[in-house]
């Protein structure tokens, strides 16, 4: 057996490394929602001599949601030196919560291990093909029709091999993708960049160097700066050398020291910190400015105690935790504000010309709400009030909010969630009216899919 026990978490792969399946529409959906929903997931979990301890590590995979009269579900394992080294009983490449194996003169001569290329966590679209990533310096070009890997980015540029996140802002209108990269060497830092959506030379936005780094997975971005959330689970770099210890072993939960958000300009200068209480973030749902403030939306947890939970010998029980929605107010100078609303989710999603702008809805799920079945969310943070789509039977993960092209209303359009089917073999695409959020219709597959975290919409 390859993968978890599918009893209450679904992450049971198809049954091939790669394949296509006929799906059928339940329901109606828009005439005009054609194109593809392409996701990454951990998808394979135990192979002879090799076995993930969490479920970040778990060898990825590309599947695709065809949105066509007769839908199909495409899918591909990824080919990488992690899965091929998995394959030959090997662990020898950093991950997220699974400990290498390195001989100790490996470790002698290489203090600083080489990072997994196992992108599992987002694929978005830029450098003129899909991109798929993880927390790391390489990330993997994907043919959008066999959902294979047709090479790695190489970027050209001098900033060197650093991890990158994996989720950069990619700005189309403006015609940049922006994202946020972390070096952990002598000289501990964070360095803001942007690049062409069509070229891979970055250029340096800002830098902020610190000699503990925070664990940070995503930021907010506004038209005149990015906010880093430096939630106090931390990191002194020299800690890793020579370890075979796991990358989020390395970090320490320090509540006392409180959160720090870091303000770097995308013109450059030096970083601006402000201080708020102790929380722990993975995802920020969208920054905006108003005036002399700054504000920055983000689902927080109030304590990192979720990481633990996604541990495979953990998802025998749905992960308890549930983050928090808060607004935070930067002001130019003073103490931050903060706003709390009732929204219980996290994988945050808004309309795309809402990104750096003041938005109003934010969508989200809860994939672990209730025994065997999860939850999409709408937000009104104007009012504070919450719809629910209550998925029976089925795991769901982050909505793709879809625009009605030529809509003016900001929730005019759909979610697109995929789910995996609790008691039987079965996948699904369904789609969601983000206004309403009443089930349109729903194309299902008679086929296993493993639950992912985030991707795309293509037309």
């Amino acid at each position: 057996m390859d993968c978890m026990d599918q009893a209450v978490v679904p992450y049971r792969r198809p049954p091939d490394d790669a394949g296509s399946y006929a799906a059928r529409w339940q329901g109606a959906r828009p005439a005009w929602l054609r194109g593809s929903v392409v996701r990454t997931c951990p998808a394979v979990f135990r192979l002879p001599g090799w076995q993930s301890a969490h479920l970040f590590d778990g060898l990825g995979a590309v599947f695709a949601w065809r949105l066509q009269d007769q839908p199909r579900l495409d899918w591909r394992l990824l080919d990488c030196e992690a899965s091929r080294d998995a394959r030959r009983g090997r662990s020898r490449l950093a991950t997220f919560g699974t400990r290498m194996r390195r001989p100790w003169w490996r470790r002698l001569f290489q203090p600083v291990p080489r990072i997994s290329d196992n992108v599992n966590v987002n694929i978005q679209p830029f450098a003129g093909a899909l991109v798929a990533m993880t927390e790391a310096p390489k990330q993997a070009r994907i043919d959008p029709q066999s959902l294979a890997v047709t090479g790695w980015l190489h970027y050209d540029d001098d900033v060197g091999a650093v991890s990158m996140t994996a989720h950069p802002v990619v700005d189309r209108g403006a015609g940049v993708v922006v994202n946020v990269a972390q070096a952990f060497g002598a000289r501990p830092e964070c360095i803001l960049y942007q690049h062409g959506t069509n070229d891979l030379r970055r250029r340096v936005l800002a830098r902020w160097q610190a000699s503990e780094m925070p664990y940070l997975h995503s930021f907010g971005l506004t038209p005149r700066r990015a906010v880093l959330i430096s939630h106090p689970l931390l990191v002194r770099p020299r800690t890793m050398l020579w370890s075979e210890k796991p990358y989020i072993e390395h970090f320490r939960w320090r509540p006392e020291r409180g959160t720090r958000l870091v303000l770097l300009d995308r013109a450059g200068g030096a970083p601006r910190i402000a201080e708020t209480e102790a929380c722990f973030v993975f995802h920020v749902a969208n920054a905006y400015e108003a005036g002399d403030t700054t504000v920055v939306d983000v689902l927080a947890y109030p304590n990192p105690g979720i990481v633990d939970e996604l541990r495979v010998e953990n998802l025998a029980n749905a992960p308890t935790t549930k983050p928090e929605y808060l607004r935070l107010r930067i002001p130019a100078s003073g103490r931050v504000a903060l706003e709390r609303f009732e929204g219980r989710f996290d994988f945050p999603s808004v309309h795309p010309r809402c990104m750096g702008q003041l938005h109003r809805y934010c969508w989200g799920a809860d994939p672990w709400s209730a025994a065997g079945s999860s939850s999409l969310f709408k937000l009104d943070a104007q009012s504070g009030a919450t719809r629910v789509a209550r998925l029976d039977g089925w795991m769901a993960g982050e909505p793709l909010f879809v625009p009605e092209p030529g809509a003016a209303a900001e929730d005019a359009g759909v979610l697109l969630a995929v789910g995996s089917h609790v008691a039987r073999k079965a996948a699904a695409l369904f789609v969601v009216d983000a206004a309403s959020m009443d089930v349109l219709a729903v194309a299902e597959a008679p086929v296993d899919v493993p639950l992912g975290f985030h991707g795309t919409f293509i037309h």
